[in-house]
Order: C-alpha cells, then sequence, then structure tokens
C-alpha cells in the first residue's frame, strides 16, 4: 500500500487539508483511510519540518490507532485523563496545556468514531476559549477520520434509568451528533471514501460493507457463514486468532495457552525512554503515555507460541501490521540483523541497528509467518507523542501474544488469519469490525453464529445517507431533556459544564456551548453564568 497512489476522493482530501480546510474522512474497512492519514502526516511534516511538532497535534481515540500513527491518545494530548465529571475538563486551562493548545495549527484525531459528542461538544468549545477566538474550534484546523459504522462511544448511562448527578460525564452520543460538528465540518468537508483497496475479493468487499451498513445483513450474513463455516488452513503451526466479542480474559488465555506449551518462556521487558519538555508531574505522565502503547512492558515467549507482527518490516514481501505466526526458536541478534538488511530500507534498518544495540539480550526470537518466510524479529522502537509535551519511546519486541484477542482491541487490525464468534454480539459495529479484520475471505473463519443480526445503529444510518436527516438532532435533543429536564431557567450549557472551574473573568466567546439550548431569554439571564462556569481563558 506503500506505493499506493491517491483516487479522487483521496487527493480531494488532501487537497482541502493543504489549503487548511477542517475535514472529516470516513470509507468502509479497506478503503485506504490509515494509507491517506499517513500521506497526510508526511506531507504536513515536510510542511512544518523540525517544528511539526509544535504546530501538529497527531492524536487516536485508542492507544493502538495512536501507535499506528506515532501520536498519543486524544485524553493525553488535551490533559484531561479519563472525564468521569465535567469539572474533569478543567484541566485543559493547566498552563502547559493551554500553552500546547495555543500553539497547535492542526489537531489530528483518528478512529474519530469513538469519540462522543459531549466530548466534541465539550472540546471545541474550550478551544475557543483557550485560544480565545469565535471561529470552529478556536481556529484550529480538525483532520478527523473514522467509520461511524465502527465500535461507538461507550456511553456510561442509560436513559432507561433516573438522570445521574448533574455534574456526571455521561459520554454520549456521536460526534456527528454534537452542534458543534456542524459548525466545524461543512458538508462539502465531509469526504466518503468508496473504493477498496485492502480487500483483493470484491465480492467479500461488497458482503462486508452489506453488514455494515445493514442492508439485507441476514442472508448476506448467512452467506457468508456457510462460505466461512470451514477452518482454515495455515502454515505449519499456526492457528487463526481468534476474535470475541466479550471481553472474557483475553491476556489470562493467551498467558494460558502460552504456559501450556512445553518448555521454558523468555521473558522480552521493554526499554522504555521519556524526553519531557516541561517539569510537571514527570512519573504520572509517563504511566499515562506508555499504559496505551500496543507493545507490552513485558512479553514472555516460547518456542510455539502464537504471535502478531505489530510493525509493517516489509510490505512488499507481506511482512505487515497484523501478520500472523508462530515462534519457531531464538537466535543472536547479529544473525537476524544481518538478514534484516536484505529486505529492510535504509531508514529501517538504522533504527534497527539502534534499537538492537540497545536491547539488554543476546537473542531474539525467531518467527515463521503464514506466507512461510521465517527470520529473527528484532526489537523495535514504539514512539508517542505530544506536542510541547513530551517525546515517549519503548523499545520492545513488535510482536503480540495472538490466541484470542476482543473485538474492541482489534479495531484498527488487519489479520492474515481470523477466527470470529459471532455468538453473543451485542452492539452495532461488533460484528461488521470482528468479520473486516481479516485481510481476504480466505484467511476469515466464521464459528457460532446463532441466526441474529445485530442492525446498524438508524442514527448512523441516517448521517451517511443524510446528515441532515432530523432523526440525528433528536437523539441528542431527547438526551439532553432526560439529562437536564426541559426547563428554560437552566441551560443544558450550563448543567454540562457547571463543574468546570474557571480561572479568570475575561472575556470568552458567547457563542456555541453557551447558547446551544434554552430560550433566547434565558441564554441571555444565564449568560453571566456561563462565562463564570466554563473556565476562562488566562491572558
Amino acid at each position: 500500500m506503500a506505493a499506493m497512489a491517491l483516487d479522487p476522493a483521496q487527493q480531494l482530501v488532501v487537497d482541502k487539508v493543504m489549503r487548511g480546510e477542517s475535514v472529516f474522512f470516513t470509507g468502509s474497512a479497506g478503503t485506504g483511510k490509515t494509507f491517506l492519514l499517513n500521506t497526510i502526516l508526511n506531507m504536513l511534516k515536510e510542511k512544518w519540518g523540525a517544528s511539526f511538532g509544535d504546530h501538529v497535534a497527531v492524536a487516536a481515540m485508542t492507544g493502538i490507532a495512536a501507535t499506528h500513527i506515532e501520536g498519543t491518545t486524544l485524553n493525553a494530548a488535551i490533559g484531561i485523563g479519563a472525564p468521569s465529571r465535567y469539572r474533569d475538563f478543567k484541566t485543559m486551562h493547566r498552563p502547559d496545556v493551554r500553552a500546547r493548545i495555543k500553539g497547535w495549527d492542526v489537531l489530528v484525531i483518528d478512529e474519530c468514531s469513538m469519540m462522543s459528542a459531549e466530548m466534541f461538544e465539550i472540546i471545541e468549545h474550550m478551544f475557543r476559549v483557550i485560544r480565545r477566538s469565535q471561529r470552529p474550534a478556536g481556529g484550529l484546523q480538525l483532520i478527523l477520520c473514522g467509520d461511524f459504522f465502527q465500535l461507538p462511544p461507550v456511553c456510561k448511562v442509560s436513559m432507561a434509568d433516573a438522570p445521574p448527578p448533574m455534574d456526571v460525564y455521561s459520554n454520549y452520543g456521536y460526534a456527528f451528533q454534537a452542534p458543534a460538528w456542524q459548525r466545524v465540518f461543512t458538508i462539502e468537508n465531509r469526504v466518503i471514501l468508496t473504493q477498496i483497496f485492502r480487500q483483493s475479493d470484491a465480492t467479500f468487499a461488497g458482503m462486508l460493507n452489506c453488514i455494515r451498513v445493514g442492508e439485507g445483513s441476514r442472508q448476506v450474513t448467512a452467506r457468508l457463514v456457510s462460505e466461512c463455516g470451514r477452518a482454515i488452513s495455515c502454515a505449519e503451526g499456526i492457528k487463526p486468532t481468534q476474535i470475541f466479542a466479550r471481553n472474557a480474559d483475553v491476556d489470562r488465555i493467551n498467558m494460558a495457552e502460552l504456559v501450556a506449551l512445553p518448555g521454558q518462556s523468555v521473558l522480552c521487558a521493554s526499554i522504555d525512554e521519556v524526553i519531557f519538555t516541561t517539569e510537571a508531574d514527570a512519573a504520572t505522565r509517563k504511566r499515562d503515555f506508555f499504559k496505551d502503547c500496543i507493545a507490552a512492558q513485558q512479553l514472555s515467549l516460547k518456542e510455539g507460541a502464537q504471535v502478531m507482527l505489530l510493525k509493517n518490516l516489509d510490505p512488499a514481501g507481506g511482512l505487515v501490521n497484523g501478520s500472523r505466526g508462530v515462534v519457531t526458536g531464538f537466535q543472536h541478534k547479529s544473525v537476524a540483523l544481518a538478514r534484516a538488511k536484505e529486505f529492510m530500507t535504509v531508514t529501517q534498518f538504522a533504527e534497527a541497528t539502534t534499537a538492537a544495540s540497545k536491547w539488554w539480550g543476546q537473542n531474539v526470537p525467531v518467527v515463521r509467518f503464514v506466507s512461510g518466510r521465517e527470520f529473527g524479529i528484532l526489537p523495535a522502537i514504539f514512539r508517542q507523542e505530544v506536542s510541547g509535551l513530551a517525546e515517549c519511546k519503548r523499545i520492545q519486541m513488535p510482536l503480540k501474544l495472538a490466541w484470542t484477542i476482543t473485538i474492541h482491541k482489534s479495531q484498527g487490525l488487519t489479520l492474515d488469519a481470523a477466527q470470529v464468534s459471532l455468538t453473543g454480539m451485542f452492539a452495532p459495529g461488533q460484528a461488521y469490525v470482528a468479520l473486516s479484520r481479516a485481510r481476504s475471505k480466505e484467511g476469515l473463519e466464521i464459528v457460532g453464529w446463532d441466526n441474529r443480526v445485530i442492525p446498524a445503529n438508524k442514527v448512523v444510518v441516517a448521517f451517511y445517507q443524510d446528515d441532515s436527516d432530523p432523526i440525528i438532532k433528536e437523539g441528542w435533543s431527547t438526551f439532553c431533556k432526560w439529562r437536564w429536564g426541559g426547563s428554560d431557567d437552566i441551560t443544558a450549557a450550563e448543567m454540562m459544564m457547571m463543574s468546570v472551574e474557571s480561572t479568570s473573568q475575561k472575556e470568552i466567546p458567547t457563542t456555541g456551548i453557551a447558547m446551544m439550548f434554552g430560550s433566547k431569554s434565558s441564554q441571555e439571564s444565564k449568560q453571566s453564568t456561563v462565562m463564570n462556569t466554563l473556565g476562562q481563558a488566562q491572558a
């Protein structure tokens, strides 16, 4: 895919980005979203040069996705941790966080389907407050990538219950349901990618898309089950990765499988390095950065272990992130380096040499992949960056135990061999995400279908068909009425942000979240309260 040319829709996105416009682009699995995002990042790196990290923030909604683009989670980038109360967003006013948000020209967010409407609404407003501008997002260019047909945000409340306390952060709704979405992204700047690059079988890609959007999904799923209900044949000793809907303690299962193998385990402990540009709370931030790294701090391996590759080593030769293999032994790292020089680029080999020189051990695992290729795996450097805050590096084997994985953890991966259990699917997007992890139909095995179909979320369907559909706004309005009531005396905006402490009495923008709800008279009468509760910008 590295040599893949841009199709017209991808080129349109690139042109808009380079003109400084905020853009959201989406598409089904295999349409080149990640490729396009990396293309954009490379162009921005060329534009900003050595100051790229100061001007461009690279983030994702999950740690796995962040690792793929050498960024960090959005929560870490904007300094909010894991918010449970609205007051938790006040940390965006911390001097170091404010400084870097003011310095950004571009914010890139991958896997935006997992961002809630509440979060998008709040942070868009806070960007305007902190950057002291009434322009959408305070003039910050937003580049969002994701597929809303995939896993949704995890809402922390249920409207079947009584509303929680006023300051509880609910994480409700899809990002496109937030009023801020309309302010930031014009219709022309919401681009759908349609050309399939990943699945070479057009019929397979079409079946996956039918399941994705819920069109005839029962019949399509039944056909896919009939065609993929057989055991897939992998290279000798390699088993397909099992993908489950529910988290049945995947780490425990993987470790139990490892322990069951004969022989002694070899422990690979990572080498972690953090270069901080601020002095504040370094130890805490170090923990925050590395907890989301796709490479584990400790990785136990032994001969016969089922593993998954976490880095692109030789795309032309089929060794990419998600490639499946089995550990066949161990060899001296010098032997692995000599072999790696045959297929790595100059830059890759230089980095591999650096990582190997710092690696604590002399031996590295030998892996035989589905393709039949077999060689020693060298330690790799995993990076996470937060502009203006720190650069974090982890040196670790680019491998992960791969007997089993959850759907949540599989999002963003492409697997050579996957076994999907459709039993117990309980949320929109789960079946589609699990099934679309397979690189091809030949590498997909389906077990345990109970003839049920989890339909696509009707709000998401409406968004992709016509994002002006009233059902999109109705969901947000219904939530707000349940959450805060319909009284004009207190606006939903005040309730949502009442616990965010103010830091000064400076004037802030009056459009946006503060003017979202209630009658005009109520909004005007309550404006001073809103200004005091949102946490105004400091000079």
